[in-house]
């Protein structure tokens, strides 16, 4: 497997991680600022919609920019937006933070998928692509149960601060592929001067 394939995948396990936190208990969350059922499918409604509405521009403008520079800056939105849900106190708070979340998958999610392909080896894409997958399921139930005991025994303050440190994490590994393929890139350039 390679180097920057290992990267993404551990990235993807801090990322998920996060993500498994707060998902299974997402609606008692919602209720806990006041919401309901309601409430809580409209949430849900306008992350998913507006995931499904930008993916498409963002995998576009990815095509003619770094991708690997536009996964760095999802990442960051992705940990700002979980740091945001600290500050929810009512459902708008709460709607323009899913907001803030859409964007931020939008933007990982092409990035990811065109880095990760690129990184795989012929003849292991399956293989490779099962153990993210693997990892990713693995990290997300490892996540539900963290977080319903965290949010059930000491509220939901302490997992938020959980998934922003998760998400800070991913980011900071994010950036370790950065420098890695750019540094490979320089190298790969100037290999063939001769002094």
């Amino acid at each position: 497997m390679h180097k920057a394939l290992k990267i993404l995948i551990i990235s993807s396990m801090f990322y998920s991680f996060s993500v498994g936190l707060l998902a299974p208990i997402f609606a008692i969350f919602v209720q806990s600022i006041g919401g309901g059922i309601l409430e809580a499918s409209r949430a849900w409604f306008l992350y998913t919609l507006l995931i499904g509405i930008t993916i498409v521009t963002f995998g576009r403008i990815e095509d003619k920019v770094s991708k690997r520079e536009m996964f760095l800056v999802g990442r960051i939105l992705f940990t700002l937006s979980a740091a945001g849900y600290f500050f929810v106190e009512n459902i708008e708070h709460l709607y323009f933070i899913q907001i803030i979340l859409a964007i931020s998958v939008a933007i990982i999610d092409p990035a990811f998928t065109a880095l990760f392909s690129s990184s795989l080896r012929k003849g292991k894409e399956s293989t490779e692509w099962a153990t993210w997958e693997g990892a990713t399921y693995i990290v997300m139930a490892v996540g539900a149960i963290i977080g319903g005991v965290v949010a059930d025994t000491f509220g939901f303050n302490p997992l938020f601060a959980m998934m922003a440190i998760s998400g800070a994490l991913s980011t900071l590994i994010a950036t370790m592929l950065i420098r890695k393929i750019m540094w490979k890139a320089i190298v790969a350039r100037f290999r063939h001067i001769k002094f």
